[in-house]
């Protein structure tokens, strides 16, 4: 493993409004570079960890980053073939992730301990990652918490996602799939469907933005596993019980109130667990873009407050 966290001469572009760098990360003989951005000067840091999704980016954690920088430190990043980070035309598995989120806390964060927010399957990630250094988190804001792709969540069968993945990594009708489902008609339809609840907030501007990210060469791959469930953090409800069971730092889980059926009764599970604050919120699984003013109010509340 080899790590840098700073490339000035390739830097990406800000996309929290702080200071973006690549974090020059090895896995298995893959050259990797992973976008990062530090924000704010506060004395307590805060780790911001994007939702995995197809238009995946930490851009989508702006708006919470404002709110926060008059107290905190805030970093955040992109993962591995998502955002601004280098895609590669690999088999994507929990396994890298999980890696990578140890290596780029123990070179950005080494000295501890740290504060996070993290966002859909993010929240697994980092509870996985931290399984044997549980000390080096603070608290824990776990943003519409899930580990189910959208396959897994229809109830896909293994050989079911096997083919879809197969079938967006494929070159030419690969391309061609990826393609027709990242349109800005096809991007909306998803925003609309689980993801956000204003209609109005779905501009062209906007999706044009994020379809910006699934134009990078490479992007389906990352995205193939993703969406067929091969990024899920973990493989059950009973795993992500035990690991947030696991955590002794305090957690808050903020639920939207329009989150799918399947989505809740999961979020609901670890919501009721013994010593696990929680709160309901405006919006649906982006909820922490489309109402980012009173999650990071009570975000800031919550890290703030005596444990």
């Amino acid at each position: 493993m080899v790590t840098q966290l700073t490339a000035p001469t390739s830097a990406p572009p800000s996309r929290i409004g702080g200071s973006a760098a690549i974090f020059s990360w090895q896995f298995q003989d893959q050259a990797m570079d992973i976008a990062w951005e530090r924000r704010g000067q506060g004395e307590h840091r805060v780790l911001l960890l994007p939702a995995l999704s197809t238009v995946s980016t930490r851009s989508e954690l702006r708006a919470l980053a404002t709110l926060l920088i008059p107290q905190f430190e805030v970093i955040a990043l992109d993962w591995p073939g998502f955002g601004d980070s280098r895609r590669l035309p690999i088999s994507y598995e929990p396994a890298l992730h999980q890696q990578f989120l140890r290596d780029f806390i123990a070179e950005a964060m080494p000295t501890g301990p740290f504060s996070a927010i993290a966002c859909g399957h993010a929240g697994g990630y980092l509870l996985k990652a931290l399984q044997n250094q549980p000390a080096l988190l603070t608290k824990l804001v776990l943003a519409a918490p899930t580990w189910k792709g959208p396959m897994t969540a229809m109830g896909a069968p293994p050989w079911l996602k096997d083919w879809i993945r197969n079938l967006i990594s494929t070159e030419g009708l690969g391309d061609w799939v990826f393609e027709v489902n990242t349109s800005t008609d096809a991007l909306r339809s998803q925003y609309l469907g689980h993801v956000y609840t204003q209609d109005e907030l779905l501009t062209s501007e906007f999706l044009s933005q994020r379809q910006y990210f699934t134009q990078q060469s490479h992007a389906r791959f990352a995205t193939a596993a993703f969406v067929s469930g091969k990024l899920d953090p973990v493989e059950s409800r009973g795993e992500l019980v035990n690991l947030v069971t696991a955590q002794s730092a305090p957690i808050l889980v903020v639920m939207g109130e329009q989150v799918p059926k399947i989505s809740k009764t999961e979020m609901q599970a670890v919501a009721e667990l013994p010593g696990v604050e929680s709160i309901i919120l405006p919006g649906a699984l982006g909820l922490y873009e489309e109402s980012a003013i009173p999650l990071g109010k009570a975000a800031i509340a919550f890290f703030n407050r005596a444990s």
